[in-house]
């Protein structure tokens, strides 16, 4: 690491911040090295930015940090929003508190009690369940041309609703399988990484971006629930900790740890009575609509704010006042 510090007198801090972000490729780009690949000091001493006066700097940072402000107080509601159904969740399903006063029956697949009359069944019997794309070294490039469709890969999933749409690959459109093609509300899931504790990290895809169709690279499983009101119990399921620690007990490999495509396919998933589902069905969806708007309008406000910041930066858009 490196720690940059700005004559105040001269640059505000927050605004310079604001310039390395527009430099940011750039400056993934200017790493040298082999085993140990960085980005050497004097590229950081050597780099130029504009510098408008000191009040129209800090102008320009409050205009940026007013998206960056608003973005992380819709992110701290959706945690609120996701805690809370799982709550009600946890509360339902894994403590079965509404229901101790009914008979209990062992379920030798969950391996615990269960209330008399609830259902084991398994992922692929709720979701279908689809392996990524399968192409050559030779049949990917790195930036958007005309015919190719962008690929998410593991590195793209961050959890939960967010996804990470740059460092796409691109893949050619008549390579691609349209089953693959992402829909709304698809669940992309990490089979296969380095590190144990990544494999089984998932995220929902969202689609804001009506000029781009997506897919999903070769280490990615994806997860589409047969029936959308089965979406947030499917999706709570998979957040529960019995979820990581049967992918725990699942995975394979030795430097990179995979999970198999039949072992996901198979995880047990409790299904109560249609009734209760659909009571459950009516208290969490309210608050999953309330997640969904909120991240397609942090997704919208990332990108105004990455508009603007070069505009603003280059002096191609000026900030009289605030």
């Amino acid at each position: 690491m490196c720690k940059l510090l700005f004559d105040e007198e001269v640059a505000n801090k927050t605004y310079a911040f604001y310039v390395l972000k527009t430099n940011e490729e750039d400056i993934k780009g200017a790493k040298s090295g082999t085993d140990d690949r960085h980005v050497d000091k004097e590229y950081f001493l050597n780099l130029l930015i504009p510098l408008p006066p000191l009040p129209e700097q800090s102008r320009i940072a409050t205009v940026l940090s007013w998206f960056d402000d608003l973005i992380e107080v819709k992110k701290r509601q959706n945690e609120i929003l996701e805690k809370t159904a799982m709550a009600i969740f946890k509360s339902w399903f894994i403590d079965f508190e509404p229901f101790r006063d009914g008979e209990f029956v062992y379920s030798e697949e969950l391996g615990k009690e269960i209330p008399k009359g609830w259902e084991v069944k398994r992922l692929y019997e709720l979701c279908k369940i689809l392996r990524g794309l399968n192409f050559k070294s030779n049949e990917v490039i790195f930036e958007y041309v005309k015919g190719y469709i962008p690929v998410l890969r593991t590195n793209n999933i961050k959890g939960g609703f967010e996804i990470d749409f740059s460092d796409l690959m691109f893949v050619k459109e008549d390579k691609i399988n349209p089953e693959k093609l992402l829909k709304e509300n698809d669940i992309l899931l990490s089979a296969s990484n380095g590190n144990p504790e990544l494999v089984g990290n998932f995220a929902v895809f969202l689609n804001t971006f009506t000029d781009l169709a997506f897919s999903f690279g070769a280490f990615i499983y994806l997860i589409r629930v047969n029936n959308h009101e089965m979406f947030p119990y499917v999706y709570l399921s998979l957040s529960d900790n019995s979820f990581r620690e049967y992918v725990a007990s699942a995975i394979s490999g030795t430097n990179i740890n995979n999970l198999n495509l039949s072992d996901l396919k198979n995880f047990p998933v409790l299904i109560p009575p249609s009734p209760i589902l659909q009571s459950f069905h009516s208290l969490v969806e309210p608050l999953f609509q309330k997640i969904i708007l909120n991240q397609k309008q942090i997704m919208t406000l990332r990108k105004i704010r990455d508009t603007l910041l070069p505009l603003l930066v280059f002096g191609k858009l000026r900030v009289e006042e605030v």
